[in-house]
């Protein structure tokens, strides 16, 4: 894909790439592969959290 300098280029979690980031917020409030990748991130961090002994 050929951009010119200005255009900027946002890219998903799930590969897609758009040119309008308006394009881009839409679809990350459906997108399954994003949701899912955060909440295995979330569940990650919550389970490192957790397992850290406080002093």
């Amino acid at each position: 894909m050929n951009l010119a300098f200005s255009e900027r280029l946002f890219k998903c979690t799930c590969t897609r790439e758009f040119t309008q980031e308006s394009a881009f917020t839409k679809h990350q409030r459906s997108c399954t592969k994003g949701k899912k990748r955060l909440i295995t991130a979330l569940s990650k961090a919550k389970d490192l959290l957790g397992s850290v002994k406080r002093p």
